[in-house]
């Protein structure tokens, strides 16, 4: 281990890398601080070299880390700081030393033993509940007004059991509130499809009571040792989602009786109303439920119970940790560090140039900060101002009223918004331009994709930009939001920017061969394999399955006569159809 070396990221070394995602990668590091050597061991999060200049994707790693710091609870992790060392951002959270759930439940399946029994699912589900408790009551520690916050991603990938046996929540990264360590499955919006509530699939207005839902699919699954809502495809998925027709678990699994039936069915009622109202209320349930039918059970037998499961791993990630304490920092850290100031692309600058800056060491906090900016050409007196006669104070509102409706009229003029009005010739706008209200009737969302560098079509109008970026849309309008990327299958959904702010949707590797189709007459009705197509003719390049048979078929709208072919089509194939239906 001594030979090894290690790399020096700000006052941490970074020992090792344990995860990567699209955007960001997590390494388990050690803080060293103090004269006296004192350390502990975290986990940072970073955003990868090649995003860290972009401005969408850090607002949105601030305002996660925003989030986070705010919560404080035994079954969520920890946020301890965020930092920007040589340009990259990074947030430094609790490390956890165990697995998530969807691990722990691989690991047992592959073994053959056994799963989770009642008593240590119910406890599970009880813990989680607490801490999304805490998160949906959570309070702004600034201002002390509720945060309101929805995790939006409940699901065994993001729930971590340490090898001690504690349960915690993770992964507020796209948590809503009203002011991605393993991959998520294809086909992802705000959370996996499969652990979404009906309400969030169907793009309704949705509050905590989804994450309820969500958490309850968690413990039907647990329970059934199956999934719930489930199929071949995402749209599959989403219809059982919006149907939410539950089997009875206790017809799949003998040992639940009819008092947990009810609270699993309770959990998972389609309407929201008839849900548990909270999850404090869940959480009562779980409590009263596990103190009466299981009195013997302790929360000390339950880390024995994981612990066994992993007692090799948990052996050799000890040895491992006891190894990097010993890791001299100074072989690692020089001792004339210097406080960088980088540009912070989230201030904006005088006519939109120059950036703010922030010092990298006001990051290490418990809530953030950033320094406000400073500009070129604008220095700060080197005395008081001298304070004003009484007829200069008289005359001051009255020079700031004026100012302030110069600066309004031209903000009019040379605002991005109005660019581009037709003006008349009193210089007002149109009255066809006048109910356009850039601040009422425009909001942004930023939509990132798993690959990034998908073209991003709104309503069928292609933006001009690629994933990750912020896009203008309505507020209070539905829209179709359309992913395109070279080799995946297009990503479609119809959702609307009320109840959101961000947007996530993981692109499907394609397996696909592209037609071109002519048909005579141009009038022709075209079909593939039954389905009618929308386009007009001629149709270039028009996706289909690649390995199975497609029939093509033209019918002439006046003669009835049809004129159909069945080709079958290599991955990326480009074919040309020609048919005449006369």
């Amino acid at each position: 281990m001594s030979t090894k070396k290690f790399e020096q990221y700000g006052k941490y070394l970074l020992l090792e890398r344990v995860a990567m995602g699209g955007m960001a990668e997590l390494f388990l590091a050690r803080s060293v601080g103090g004269p006296i050597g004192v350390s502990k061991f975290v986990a940072l999060k970073r955003i990868l070299p090649q995003y860290s200049d972009n401005r969408d994707f850090i607002e949105m790693f601030i305002e996660e880390a925003k989030l986070n710091v705010n919560l404080s609870h035994s079954n969520i992790v920890s946020i301890y700081e965020f930092g920007v060392e040589r340009g990259q951002s990074y947030i430094i959270m609790e490390y956890v030393n165990g697995r998530n759930l969807r691990q722990c439940l691989n690991k047992l399946k592959k073994e053959g033993r056994r799963y989770f029994s009642v008593d240590q699912i119910v406890y599970m589900i009880k813990e989680l509940s607490s801490g999304l408790d805490h998160a949906h009551r959570c309070l702004n520690k600034a201002n002390g007004k509720p945060l309101n916050i929805i995790h939006r991603d409940i699901s065994p990938q993001n729930t971590m059991l340490s090898f001690d046996g504690e349960i915690k929540l993770i992964d507020f990264g796209i948590a809503k509130a009203e002011n991605e360590a393993e991959k998520t499955q294809a086909g992802t919006l705000k959370g996996k499809y499969s652990y979404m509530s009906p309400e969030q699939v169907t793009g309704k207005k949705f509050d905590t009571r989804t994450d309820i839902f969500s958490l309850g699919i968690v413990f039907w699954e647990l329970l059934a040792n199956d999934r719930l809502f489930t199929s071949n495809n995402e749209m599959n998925t989403l219809k059982k989602i919006r149907e939410a027709v539950v089997p009875p678990i206790e017809k799949l699994n003998p040992n639940v009786d009819k008092k947990l039936a009810a609270i699993v069915n309770k959990s998972l009622a389609k309407d929201p109303d008839l849900r548990y109202q909270s999850a404090s209320d869940f959480y009562r349930d779980l409590n009263k439920y596990l103190n009466t039918n299981f009195p013997e059970f302790s929360s000390q037998d339950f880390s024995v119970f994981v612990k066994s499961l992993y007692a090799s791993e948990i052996m050799e990630h000890r040895k491992k940790l006891i190894d990097y304490s010993k890791v001299n920092p100074q072989a690692h850290f020089s001792n004339d560090e210097q406080t960088v100031t980088m540009p912070n692309p989230l201030l904006p600058g005088e006519n939109g140039t120059q950036l703010g800056e922030v010092s990298e060491s006001s990051f290490n906090f418990k809530s953030i900060t950033i320094n406000e900016p400073r500009f070129k050409n604008r220095q700060r007196p080197s005395k008081p101002a001298p304070t004003p006669a009484p007829a200069q104070r008289r005359r001051a509102p009255f020079m700031l009223l004026l100012i302030g409706i110069l600066a309004l009229g031209l903000g009019f003029l040379f605002y991005p918004e109005y660019q581009g009005l037709d003006l008349g010739k009193n210089g007002m706008a149109s009255e066809s331009d006048r109910t356009l209200d850039p601040i009422v009737d425009t909001k942004f969302i930023v939509i990132t994709s798993d690959p990034p560098g998908a073209n991003i079509t709104i309503n069928s109008k292609n933006t001009g930009k690629t994933t990750p970026a912020r896009v203008e849309v309505h507020p209070f309008e539905e829209f179709e939001l359309s992913l395109r990327k070279d080799g995946y299958l297009e990503y479609q959904i119809s959702t609307d920017a009320m109840e959101k702010s961000s947007f996530s949707g993981t692109l499907q590797k394609a397996a696909i061969g592209y037609l071109d189709i002519n048909v005579e007459p141009a009038d022709a009705i075209v079909f593939i394999n039954g389905v009618r197509l929308k386009e007009k003719l001629p149709i270039r390049k028009y996706r289909v399955p690649s390995s199975i048979p497609i029939t093509i078929k033209a019918v002439n709208p006046i003669s009835k006569k049809s004129n159909q072919t069945t080709i079958k089509l290599k991955s990326q194939d480009h074919f040309k159809i020609n048919l005449s239906p006369k």
